[in-house]
């Protein structure tokens, strides 16, 4: 006999098990290895993602199986083949395929109206199977990152000592580097030429040629990189087209409560050269306004040129070489705002917005530094130096993103929770550098 409970009708206990009679609300974009991944809206139990297997009675979540009624059954059955039927309409679209394992990965797309790209992601080996639905324009970056560990197989002759990491060329490709990205090498070699610009604007790195084109098939306005004299933050005050950011490949980063000190979110800051952007700025920054912004890119002269870079390479070595030379010695607890190395891709993902923290040597040709938060530790090599408030170095190690600000004793506990479980070489070499790399950082921080 059914028990409904007091406080909530919707659920009840029977035959030891806890049912759901009815959900709100049940949508699917995915199914990882034979379970759908379901986004449903329970009475009384909100919004949250649940697991589906067909034949099952249950969904899951964390582990805890929530049983279903006939009605509620009936919802799931009929979502799981709602997405199977888009499953089959998607394999119609024009798509891009990446070996990988001896297979494929499927990467399928489709322009609405809107313009709002869709994409849909198939990797059919049994036993890894992956089909999975991305929308809004953010979903091609989504893509790379959500199944990274799929698209790492995909590199072909790939050196695992060489001086990107996959994880460079696969998630923040340069324009140096995106031709050795697997993905981008699919689409050009498979002559899919609009693909490639996507992928490369999903990154800020399209050029002003791509940009005109890529805006001109999808029908919105899309903002090309300014040159490298316009690398610098530009404070907006009042309402931001953050839609004509997002479609122009800008990263548009949330500032958390506990970096507010001192910033305000009543104004944004832009650097309209790496694309970057952040919903905060400090309290007394001079700002202009969105359309005083938007008149940068109506100026021809505010644009690459179409000269080759390398002159500009070896003036920004030279630069750090000098620097490094003629610097004082850096002491531990040193405070800087930003960092500048000899090979401009080492910048890459090291934020400093809290600034970068000097640590304290680890050898006589190695000082370590972190970010001002702490989230964020990379060792420098062979020379650095310091000018106008900016760290210098010649060459960048490792670099460890804990996802979260840390200290020694939240080091202590990464160090002890990190145990090896890897499947191949390339994992346990990864394993043994990651090792290596967190008993560096925690032998400088604990003297």
């Amino acid at each position: 006999m059914k028990e409904y409970l007091s406080k909530n009708p919707n659920e009840y206990n029977f035959d030891g098990k806890r049912y759901i009679e009815k959900i709100k609300r049940c949508e699917c974009e995915s199914v990882e290895r034979g379970y759908y991944c379901l986004y449903c809206n329970i009475h009384q139990r909100g919004d949250h993602f649940y697991t589906y297997k067909k034949g099952d009675c249950h969904i899951s979540r964390d582990g805890k199986k929530l049983y279903l009624s006939e009605v509620a059954l009936e919802q799931v059955k009929t979502t799981a083949a709602a997405f199977e039927e888009d499953v089959t309409k998607a394999r119609e679209w024009q798509s891009v395929k990446v070996p990988c394992k001896g297979s494929f990965i499927t990467i399928s797309y489709h322009i609405p109206e809107d313009g709002e790209i869709r994409y849909y992601v198939e990797f059919p080996k049994s036993g890894e199977e992956v089909k999975k639905f991305y929308r809004s324009f953010d979903g091609l970056r989504r893509v790379l990152c959500d199944n990274s560990s799929l698209f790492y197989d995909s590199f072909a002759n790939f050196d695992y000592y060489d001086e990107y990491t996959k994880d460079d060329i696969l998630k923040y490709p340069t324009k140096e580097t995106i031709t050795k990205n697997p993905v981008y090498n699919a689409a050009a070699e498979q002559g899919d030429e609009f693909f490639a610009g996507i992928l490369k604007l999903s990154f800020g790195i399209a050029d002003r040629k791509e940009c005109s084109s890529l805006s001109e098939s999808l029908g919105y306005r899309i903002l090309p990189a300014l040159s490298e004299k316009f690398d610098r933050k530009y404070y907006i005050v009042g309402p931001v087209d953050v839609k004509l950011l997002e479609n122009s490949g800008y990263i548009l980063l949330h500032t958390p409560v506990f970096g507010m000190m001192g910033k305000t979110r009543n104004i944004h800051t832009l650097d309209p050269h790496k694309k970057y952007g952040t919903d905060a700025a400090p309290v007394n920054a001079e700002a202009i306004k969105f359309e005083t912004f938007l008149k940068l890119f109506d100026d021809e002269n505010n644009f690459e040129k179409d000269t080759p870079m390398l002159s500009k390479k070896i003036i920004k070595k030279d630069r750090v070489y000098s620097v490094c030379k003629n610097s004082g010695e850096i002491a531990p607890g040193e405070v800087f705002k930003g960092v500048a190395f000899a090979d401009e891709h080492e910048e890459k993902n090291i934020p400093t917005e809290t600034g970068i923290v000097c640590c304290g040597r680890v050898s006589e040709n190695e000082m370590l530094f972190r970010t001002g938060d702490g989230r964020v530790f990379f060792p420098v090599y062979d020379g650095w130096g310091k000018e106008d408030g900016v760290l210098y170095g010649l060459k960048r190690g490792f670099k460890v993103d804990f996802g979260h600000p840390t200290d020694v004793n939240g080091l202590v506990s990464e160090c002890e929770a990190y145990a090896g479980a890897y499947a191949s070489y390339a994992g346990a070499l990864f394993y043994k550098a990651k090792k290596d790399a967190l008993r560096k950082i925690l032998s400088v921080m604990k003297k």
